[in-house]
């Protein structure tokens, strides 16, 4: 019921929920949303009694061919970046990734170069 909960805090605060992964070990579940507004999202949940962490991420738009998650994880850590949670869905020719790495700004300009390559590049 947790889950119902989280929403209903959403709905009452006027936030949309843009994407969402859920995880659950053993007796501890965690909730990984992206919303809009992002504004307004921390104090809504932790005024319920949640607690929240929150972590920048990086939303990518990509081919949904095989090989494409791996040629960014590639870029990726040849630059020392790892990758600490990716999620995502693709329909038709196209995935979205939501990706949280442990150097974010360091993995801004590769992420941008990588998606202009990939855009050049057909697959």
């Amino acid at each position: 019921g947790q889950l119902a909960k989280v929403t209903q805090v959403l709905l009452k605060a006027k936030v949309n929920i843009t994407g969402m992964m859920t995880e659950c070990l053993g007796d501890v579940s965690h909730v990984r949303l992206l919303t809009a507004p992002e504004k307004g999202v921390t104090k809504a949940l932790e005024g319920a009694g949640f607690p929240v962490l929150e972590v920048p991420v990086y939303q990518v738009i990509l081919s949904n061919r095989p090989g494409c998650l791996n040629r960014l994880a590639k870029h990726l850590a040849n630059e020392g970046i790892n990758i600490l949670c990716v999620y995502g869905t693709g329909e038709g020719d196209q995935a979205r990734l939501v990706v949280a790495v442990d150097l974010v700004d360091k993995a801004a300009p590769i992420i941008a170069k990588w998606l202009n390559e990939e855009k050049t590049v057909k697959h």
